[in-house]
């Protein structure tokens, strides 16, 4: 690789990562993922693997959209308090 991404990121926050198995992104984003993993960023990923990009749009219409928002936001919630445990402690 030709940038440091170790250096960059050797200080961000955690990351939680969500791709759709059908989203044009999906490889980048988790080779994102991989990216921040490497630089010892705290990566927790959900993959949806009947969703497309943008699904987050759809929860009105879509169950499967509906239930992998609501995973999604039992995971940032955990991260976060996984996150506030390791600051207080």
């Amino acid at each position: 690789t030709l940038f440091p991404y170790t250096t960059l990121f050797r200080s961000a926050p955690p990351a939680y990562l969500v791709t759709g198995g059908f989203d044009p992104l999906r490889d980048e984003g988790r080779e994102w993922g991989e990216r921040l993993q490497l630089s010892g960023v705290r990566v927790v990923s959900q993959h949806a693997p009947s969703m497309v990009h943008g699904f987050l749009h759809m929860t009105t219409v879509s169950p499967g959209a509906r239930d992998a928002v609501l995973a999604m936001a039992r995971g940032w919630r955990d991260l976060v308090a996984e996150r506030r445990a390791v600051r207080a402690s």
